[in-house]
């Protein structure tokens, strides 16, 4: 089980292909202290394209069971000239996404890696959700109910910078993506990240980004 402690925008860009990343001192990537000894990341909460399982099973190989959740004090975003939204800190909003726990440190790099430097790494109290979220359509993650047993869980979540906030556009709803033709193809170009990223976190050429507050970026 899961424990604590431990779209608005149009459809012309996609994410940019992985970028060349060059060595790491010694050829070592220095871990960052959001990823805990014992081969597993802490909890993820999703809010966008992850969402989908055509996306997600690209990137890490798999399928996950996720726990519906409703992070407070936040809202969602979409993002100008892009098909995937941005979640933010603001007052009165409320955001539903899905819990993924269980993830192996190199899923999280390989998460890491595909989020980017328009994101920063940041936790978020994540309420649990005891009824499925209602989405009307096939292609979302799986839920599980009873996968988190506390009320409440502390999560990361990549948040947009708020250096970005003109790209802020309008609001993102997950069946509104789902329901996209280019969704496939998004598919294929995570298919890329995911290979790239689990073969330098294999080589020890990235290492997952440290924890940062998103309103000092």
């Amino acid at each position: 089980h899961c424990l604590a402690a431990s779209p608005a925008a149009t459809t012309s860009r996609l994410r940019s292909a992985p970028p060349f990343r060059s060595l790491r001192p010694n050829n070592k990537a220095r871990m960052s202290s959001g990823a805990p000894q014992g081969g597993k990341a802490p909890p993820l909460f999703i809010y966008g394209s992850l969402l989908a399982t055509e996306v997600m099973a690209a990137l890490i190989n798999r399928v996950p069971t996720c726990q519906p959740g409703e992070v407070e004090g936040h809202r969602r975003y979409g993002l100008s000239h892009r098909p995937y939204p941005g979640l933010v800190r603001e007052e009165g909003g409320a955001v539903k996404g899905l819990i993924v726990c269980g993830l192996s440190e190199e899923e999280s790099a390989v998460l890491d890696y595909f989020e980017g430097d328009e994101y920063v790494r940041a936790m978020v109290t994540v309420n649990v959700c005891r009824e499925a979220h209602s989405v009307e359509h096939p292609g979302y993650l799986p839920q599980v109910l009873d996968q988190v047993q506390q009320e409440s869980v502390e999560a990361f979540a990549y948040l947009w910078k708020k250096s970005l906030s003109d790209k802020l556009q309008g609001s993102w709803e997950p069946q509104d993506f789902l329901k996209m033709d280019l969704v496939p193809s998004y598919a294929a170009n995570a298919k890329g990240y995911g290979i790239q990223g689990s073969k330098e976190w294999k080589e020890g050429t990235y290492a997952i980004r440290p924890l940062q507050d998103p309103s000092e970026h």
